[in-house]
């Protein structure tokens, strides 16, 4: 018998008997909420919302009334880390609990093994709860990891043929040609003239899947549930709908900040850009997150219109951040603070007082923990711990560092708490394969393995590596053996680890991705040696 069904089998036993909890139908488990509701923005950098504005970061002009609504009605989270800034490998490690390493997704197009992975979908299905998945997943597959419900792109393009078409949109509106936003062009990807799409916003993407939603939660209120919508924006390309045109004026965006270090590893697309088409894409990313803003709050006043809000765990996240100038770049990719720092806001009636600010470290695979705690189910074994503590106390202390990883760079990332002078953050890679999809650096960046350390209490932007400096090789060794210590606790192949190795060694041997490799991987990052068969 497989792993995950031998889990499956001993849990649906033990909630069959008088030894777990008993399963239901139609009536809430034994936990706090009978309802979870976990909504995900795509590629949303933290400082884009209006209430994480500060003096430094973030833009005040910023429109995000429902989201800062969640935060006003709950608990906001300040130092929250993805496992991977990277859509694929992020997603499947807060749906399962596990790092990217442990659940076999580290590379973009891998898709998520259903007999190596249990899921909290999974899981809450076996003690009762109706399960759906609405919008972007990124499992790479068409099963359903324990969701009874699963609707995207496929489901909406079917409900737009069946309606007719969209509205037309006059032929004098400044629109985006989207015959041209397939590709990688700056032009393509990052929408530096801010057109919107040529739809109407009743006839947008996530639009639809908020509808979608909202339909679940108006027929599932009476029963225990776990939703996740997976919103698109604001994701590239960055289109959103005519109707939030020219809310943001691209003189007035802000830029994030770059040095001499980071223009040797700046992607060949973002090289040549001007101010001027910078604060264009700002502009664009900017409104796109207003527009998913807009539908965050149809969804709250729907669970409350529902008379769900006493009862509705309710959590905002993204999948990871996004680099806005940042290092002279528009992506993720990066272990950077704006690429691997996500929003968490919770509403959680009953638990968390109204505006309550936590700074503790957290890691996404905490929700999984939470989610179970929450629901009354039974414990998993995961690399998550549950956020119900924090909740409770937001001064309580959760985690004194976290972790994240980019296989698809070989690199991994050890971030410490504000003790001992930092925080700090420690960044390893090969530094041997080139990205791909358009973000190709080419042969400006050295070689050879990198190293970077960083004290973000002086200096916030990691703007001065500081892994060269004699005064630090002792905190610098500190940290790499921190990151190994991690590895080696949760690592699958841990065991078959080789001996010998030096400390780079196996910083290398650890972030080399084990995924099975599709074909789409092969085209979309291609190399000579790069999906070569490694010895483990």
């Amino acid at each position: 018998m497989q792993r995950r069904d031998f889990l499956i089998h001993t849990l649906t036993t033990l909630a069959a008997t008088a030894i777990g909890w008993p399963l239901l139908s139609g009536k809430a488990a034994a936990g706090r909420y009978k309802h979870i509701v976990l909504l995900i923005g795509d590629d949303h950098s933290m400082r884009v919302i209006g209430s994480y504005r500060s003096a430094d970061a973030g833009n005040p002009s910023i429109k995000t009334p429902h989201l800062d609504q969640l935060a006003r009605e709950g608990m906001r989270f300040t130092n929250v880390f993805c496992q991977s800034p990277v859509c694929s490998a992020s997603r499947q490690s807060f749906l399962t609990g596990n790092y990217p390493h442990q659940t076999g997704v580290n590379l973009l197009f891998t898709p998520l093994s259903d007999e190596k992975n249990y899921t909290i979908a999974e899981h809450l299905k076996t003690h009762g709860y109706r399960t759906a998945a609405i919008g972007k997943m990124h499992t790479n597959n068409n099963l359903n990891h324990g969701f009874d419900l699963r609707k995207d792109t496929a489901e909406y393009n079917k409900w737009l043929i069946s309606k007719g078409g969209p509205r037309p949109v006059p032929t004098d509106v400044p629109v985006r040609d989207m015959t041209k936003t397939k590709g990688f062009s700056v032009d393509q990807w990052v929408n530096p003239g801010v057109r919107p799409e040529p739809l109407y916003d009743a006839d947008t993407l996530d639009t639809y899947l908020t509808n979608e939603a909202i339909t679940f939660i108006q027929a599932q209120r009476a029963n225990p549930f776990l939703l996740f919508v997976g919103f698109h924006a604001p994701h590239a390309p960055m289109n959103f709908p005519v109707e939030f045109a020219n809310h943001y004026r691209p003189e007035q965006m802000p830029l994030g900040r770059f040095g001499p270090e980071d223009l040797p590893w700046t992607p060949a697309i973002f090289r040549n850009l001007t101010d001027t088409q910078k604060r264009e894409i700002v502009a664009g990313y900017y409104t796109c997150v207003e527009y998913l803003d807009k539908n965050v709050g149809q969804i709250l006043r729907a669970i409350d219109d529902s008379g769900l809000r006493d009862n509705t765990l309710v959590v905002y996240i993204s999948d990871h951040g996004y680099l806005l100038n940042d290092h002279n770049r528009f992506e993720k990719h990066t272990l950077w603070e704006p690429a691997v720092r996500s929003p968490l806001l919770v509403r959680a009636p009953g638990l968390t007082r109204p505006e309550t600010v936590s700074t503790e470290l957290v890691e996404l695979v905490d929700l999984v923990p939470t989610f179970v705690e929450v629901a009354g189910a039974p414990a998993l074994t995961t690399r998550g711990k549950s956020l119900v503590p924090l909740l409770k106390n937001p001064k309580k202390s959760h985690r004194q560092q976290v972790f994240s990883e980019y296989l698809v760079d070989n690199m991994a990332m050890l971030r410490t708490d504000d003790r001992n002078g930092g925080p700090w953050k420690y960044i390893f890679s090969t530094n041997q394969y080139d990205l791909g999809l358009g973000y190709e650096i080419g042969t400006s960046r050295p070689t050879g393995y990198l190293h970077r350390l960083y004290n973000l209490r002086h200096d916030p932007d990691e703007l001065h590596n500081l892994a060269g400096e004699p005064a630090h090789q002792k905190r610098l060794r500190a940290m790499q053996e921190q990151l190994i210590a991690v590895f080696t606790d949760s690592h699958p192949d841990a065991a078959r680890l080789p001996a010998n190795l030096t400390i780079e060694q196996t910083l290398a041997w650890f972030c080399e991705p084990r995924d099975e490799v599709s074909d789409l991987e092969k085209r979309g990052f291609p190399h000579p040696t790069r999906y070569a068969k490694k010895a483990l």
